[in-house]
């Protein structure tokens, strides 16, 4: 759990959404950061799709 008081940035809120995703074997297509307009997320795991 994140101390109180720490800010954290819509890019550390990615990788972190990425890391539970792996850890849940979901298979990373692509992500987006800030920098690039689009789907943040894009991933896979059986006959499923997700895009956050």
């Amino acid at each position: 759990m994140l101390q109180t008081g720490i800010m954290i940035t819509e890019n550390d809120v990615v990788d972190i959404v990425i890391l539970k995703l792996k850890k849940l074997d979901f298979e990373l297509i692509s992500s987006c950061y800030t920098d690039v307009k689009g789907v943040d997320i894009i991933t896979k795991k059986d006959n499923y799709k997700i895009l956050i």
